[in-house]
């Protein structure tokens, strides 16, 4: 293990993903790991709550209406409009949920 002093607060990019790092002072390696919830199986669904892994990892997710410029919001008014607020797509692709079917389609 490299003896390079750690940074006092978190990078750029932990602040701008709104990453919460609990214990960054403590020397060891962070992992990322970024996705839609397209499955309700899996290692990615064992990472959030009600999974085998869930209490190894701090979870965030992204409403996409929520998100900055970065998000075309007339298209996600438009996909809630067509499949419904509760609608598998929309928890999906909008809301960064998991779905509630095994059996999703992305289109």
């Amino acid at each position: 293990m490299s003896d390079a002093k750690l940074p006092e607060r978190p990078s750029n990019l932990a602040a701008l993903l709104g990453v919460g790092v609990t214990n960054y002072n403590v020397r060891g390696w962070w992992w990322l790991v970024g996705g839609n919830p397209t499955q309700t199986t899996g290692r990615f669904r064992d990472c959030f709550p009600g999974g085998r892994f869930a209490q190894r990892w701090h979870q965030f997710t992204v409403d996409s209406r929520n998100a900055a410029a970065a998000t075309n919001k007339a298209q996600i008014l438009g996909w809630i409009e067509d499949y419904g607020d509760d609608d598998d797509f929309v928890r999906v692709r909008v809301k960064g949920e998991f779905p509630r079917s095994s059996i999703f389609r992305s289109t």
